[in-house]
């Protein structure tokens, strides 16, 4: 689905994926910057891929923690979509009703190991 730009263009249109994927971006000067932005988006993803193709497991994970670090830093300005709350009582349900137990975090991740070998 397509959508007028916002600078308000006379046949100026741009896909309503690019809106959704890209809502920071804006019109500068009557012209749409989003096709400039996503060529610029499509570009440091191929560089952060060649880095990652040259970094260690040990390096990615790194990083991914770093990551995830920044993206929790400010919680309260992004909200759980309601699909995880549902999870959430599911899952509760299934430990009370004997479907679920818990395991022993150590436990945990040498299983996930092994799986990942």
């Amino acid at each position: 689905m397509q959508s007028p730009c916002p600078s308000r263009r006379r046949g100026h249109w741009i896909d309503s994926d690019l809106i959704t994927l890209l809502p920071q971006t804006r019109c500068l000067s009557g012209v749409c910057s989003k096709g400039i932005v996503l060529s610029n988006l499509i570009t440091q993803s191929l560089a952060v891929n060649a880095v990652l193709k040259k970094m260690s497991r040990a390096d990615k994970l790194r990083t991914m923690e770093e990551l995830w670090i920044d993206l929790t830093r400010d919680q309260s300005k992004y909200a759980s979509p309601s699909w995880h709350f549902e999870e959430l009582a599911k899952t509760e349900q299934a430990i009370d009703s004997g479907h679920m137990k818990f395991v022993d975090w150590e436990k945990a991740k040498q299983s996930i190991r092994r799986r990942a070998r």
